[in-house]
């Protein structure tokens, strides 16, 4: 997971306000719980004596509809007067709401869930196109599906001279036409969404013409065989589908890049393990993709200062080490793979060097 939507937050002079609280929809009474629960915030801000104008921005926020039913987290960080970054997750979050002020921003629950949900495209195809939606998870279902292609045989535009063969031939066309219309619209919208994935349903020639039109697209692209446009399809089948086939594909992602490491640590001298051997990895911007176990990376403390070139203040002090991790992974676009330690031996801390650390060039003799 690139950080590239809190690159300018990390970058900007603290102190930094964190919230993270639930904002879902899920009981009859969530929106008195949810102003009960703005009360005890409203209070930790003003007791950490943050601007009244934060404030006031922070809670109309939290207030606003998550946009889709069911559990949400919403996460805002401000700093300087400003709100700078407000995101909602939707699903159960992995971490306790919070409020904070510190020298960096919190940011590992919001890394954390988005680390275990893939944001999609999804395309439920026939040969007259297809609807297609954007989710930032399998939680967020209640996306508007868009209609896409539409061109279909009417049986006054087939005269009744015109040859079998030729009939054919203009069916094929207007599947591939409504199938070009499809893979435009997932194009357009999987650059504006930021998906990491193509999910295609529906009928299996319409889902491999709209394939087709995707070649190039540098997102993976899985097909969901239940599921489909025509009536009595099995929506709850879609989505265990759907679930199922993100859930291959992490797991696969997380697969690559364990062996990543391990081939790293061998030979290739292109892995490491241990929170000081990848802060000094960070210094040398040798980093391509971190593997925290955040949870554990929490009860961890790193003062930036005995890591001298690290691209973050040196007069922090102590500082948790999820904060110092994942900002120095936004700073430096590095990757984040959220993985327990007992995956990587016990070890919360490790990385995938950019290169081969036994060929860093020493600095100049005189």
């Amino acid at each position: 997971m690139r950080l590239t939507a809190v690159q300018d937050v990390v970058t900007r002079p603290g102190p930094f306000v964190t919230v993270h609280a639930e904002v879902g929809r899920t009981t009859e009474d969530a929106r008195q719980q949810l102003e009960s629960r703005w009360t005890t915030i409203r209070h930790a801000l003003e007791a950490e004596q943050v601007e009244p104008a934060v404030v006031e921005r922070i809670g109309e926020l939290l207030q606003e509809l998550p946009g889709a039913g069911g559990e949400a987290r919403r996460t805002i960080v401000a700093a300087g007067g400003e709100v700078l970054f407000a995101d909602t997750q939707h699903g159960a979050g992995h971490f306790p709401e919070a409020v904070e002020v510190g020298p960096l921003p919190d940011l590992a629950p919001w890394v954390a869930h988005a680390g275990s949900h893939v944001p999609f495209a999804l395309a439920v195809c026939d040969h007259e196109g297809a609807d297609v939606s954007f989710h930032t998870s399998v939680h967020d279902r209640g996306v508007d599906a868009d209609e896409v292609g539409g061109r279909t045989l009417h049986e006054h535009q087939v005269p009744s001279h015109m040859a079998e063969r030729q009939y054919q031939r203009h069916s094929e066309q207007t599947y591939r036409h409504n199938a070009e219309d499809v893979a435009e619209a997932l194009r357009r919208g999987v650059g504006e969404h930021g998906c990491r994935v193509v999910v295609l349903a529906g009928g299996g020639d319409a889902r491999r013409l709209v394939e087709a039109g995707l070649d190039g697209l540098q997102v993976e692209v899985v097909h969901v065989e239940d599921g489909g446009r025509a009536q009595g399809s099995s929506e709850e089948a879609l989505w265990t589908g759907i679930e199922a086939a993100l859930a291959s594909l992490q797991a696969q992602e997380e697969a690559e890049v364990l062996e990543q490491l391990g081939t790293g640590e061998g030979q290739a001298g292109t892995g490491c393990r241990g929170l000081d051997d990848v802060l000094d990895a960070f210094v040398r911007g040798q980093v391509d993709r971190l593997l925290v176990d955040l949870q554990a990376a929490r009860e961890l403390t790193v003062d930036p200062a005995a890591h001298p070139g690290l691209p973050l203040p040196d007069d922090l002090g102590e500082v948790p080490a999820d904060r110092v991790l994942v900002a120095l992974a936004a700073a430096t676009q590095a990757d984040v793979v959220t993985v327990p330690a007992a995956q990587t031996d016990g070890e919360p801390v490790s990385a995938v060097l950019r290169w081969d650390n036994r060929t860093t060039p020493a600095a100049d003799t005189v």
